[in-house]
């Protein structure tokens, strides 16, 4: 069975279809199992296709975030940061909702904004 569930992980995760991209309510929760017995190649695989999902994937994301731990949690984060911008009001309207969570969507909205300010510094002195 855990076989079964490696390779159907595998084609989602490979393939190009824009099914999960559209359906990132039903798809997210799949993936995020999933992690608990990938590979490091394919955690890093399903959180690409994660963050392929972009903006449609945020609120899954921060709802996982707030009832998963360990490498699970780890890529959810990453995957908002990964994200951007588009991560940041649905992070601060958790962290005002749940006072337990707020350190949390804090941290990662710091990270969010501190990596565009990095960029736009590494921008500008490769400009200037």
């Amino acid at each position: 069975m855990q076989a079964l569930i490696k390779k159907e992980t595998m084609k989602l995760v490979k393939s190009d279809n824009d099914i999960s991209r559209k359906f990132p309510k039903e798809t997210i929760p799949y993936l995020l199992k999933a992690i608990e017995s990938a590979d490091n190649k394919m955690k890093s695989d399903i959180e690409n296709k994660i963050v392929d999902m972009g903006e449609k994937a945020v609120s899954e994301l921060v709802d996982a975030l707030q009832n998963t731990t360990g490498s699970v949690r780890g890529i959810v984060a990453m995957s908002l940061i990964r994200i951007g911008r588009t991560s940041i009001e649905a992070l601060k309207k958790s962290g005002l909702k749940n006072p337990e969570f707020k350190w949390v969507a804090d941290y990662l909205t710091a990270e969010i904004e501190g990596s565009r300010t990095a960029l736009a510094s590494k921008n500008e002195a490769l400009v200037g």
